[in-house]
């Protein structure tokens, strides 16, 4: 959702279902800085940490996102 509220597009823009799960599991998508390139660094990796396919990887929990975020000086 991160990824749609700062680019206006979906991560994986794919009406086939197959091909979108594909996309997801090899973290196929247009970088967010590709998109909107003065987005800053550091809430571009929160989007990325957002969309790993490893699950293990993502931020763990809503207030795991947001401790992630409140480290982000703007």
């Amino acid at each position: 959702m991160m990824y749609q509220i700062f680019t206006g597009k979906l991560p994986y823009n794919d009406r086939d279902m197959g091909r979108q799960s594909e996309l997801k599991s090899k973290e196929e998508y247009v970088r967010p800085s590709e998109l909107v390139p003065n987005i800053s660094r550091e809430v571009e990796a929160v989007i990325v940490a957002c969309l790993k396919a490893d699950r293990e990887l993502r931020p763990r929990s809503a207030e795991a996102l947001l401790a992630m975020l409140e480290g982000i000086r703007v």
